[in-house]
């Protein structure tokens, strides 16, 4: 079993995590990802597929030759390269569909303000409000744009990629185990990540959890049978 070799212990629940490890070349660029195939598999939120991701660093991952006997252990949806390529590309083109939509609105507000702006004359004060509506993310509340910039920067893909133009690289399908420790804080959890030399706070796993009911019901239920001391 591979794991990515904990630096820190603390006295709270331990979670093993599932990454699938995605080696590939598109274009002239090779890419060796870890990307989360446990929790977010779970959930509704697409999103944090790719903010879970994390480049892959050899030096961290060791072979662990014992079972692990602490901790619970996440089991993995899948260990298809492909199959998480293929959900990648789609997400793209989903991303694109709705960045465009974004942009027509952007588009149509501001030729509106140009017109009313031309015949009325607005203030100073107006005028600076009006550039501020104008803003991405006044309309982007969700971050489309910045995912679309993160999947073509983190991973190469974008709505145009095709899966036959991906070669899949040697190593592509191993499933590595993340340790995680989780705290569990009346309805609600914070969760740490193991690989850090001290307690380190691991935002996207901790939204990514809290953000889903059904998910947090089901993580505090692992964590009780476990424990046997946690109510929710």
């Amino acid at each position: 079993m591979l794991i990515l070799e904990p630096k820190i212990k603390l006295e709270m629940p331990l979670i093993w995590e599932p990454l699938l490890r995605l080696r590939y070349k598109l274009g002239f660029r090779k890419y060796d990802l870890l990307v989360d195939v446990g929790l977010s598999e779970l959930s509704f939120q697409k999103h944090m597929k790719i903010l879970l991701s994390r480049k892959t660093n050899e030096k961290e991952i060791v072979e662990e030759q014992k079972p692990l006997i602490e901790g619970i252990i996440i089991d993995p949806a899948h260990s298809s390269p492909e199959k998480l390529l293929n959900e990648l590309i789609a997400y793209a083109y989903e991303l694109e569909i709705v960045s465009k939509k974004i942009s027509g609105e952007i588009s149509e507000y501001a030729k509106k303000i140009t017109m009313w702006n031309k015949y009325m004359r607005f203030p100073d004060a107006s005028a600076k409000s009006i550039i501020k509506m104008l803003r991405r993310k006044v309309f982007d509340k969700n971050g489309i744009f910045m995912l679309k910039g993160l999947l073509k920067e983190g991973f190469g893909i974008s709505s145009k990629t095709r899966l036959d133009r991906i070669k899949v690289l040697e190593g592509s399908g191993q499933i590595i185990y993340l340790p995680l420790y989780v705290e569990v804080l009346g309805a609600r959890v914070e969760v740490f990540d193991a690989t850090f030399s001290g307690k380190h706070l691991s935002t996207p796993y901790t939204s990514l959890i809290n953000n889903d009911i059904e998910l947090l019901k089901k993580m505090v239920r692992k964590i009780k049978e476990k424990t046997g001391s946690i109510t929710f």
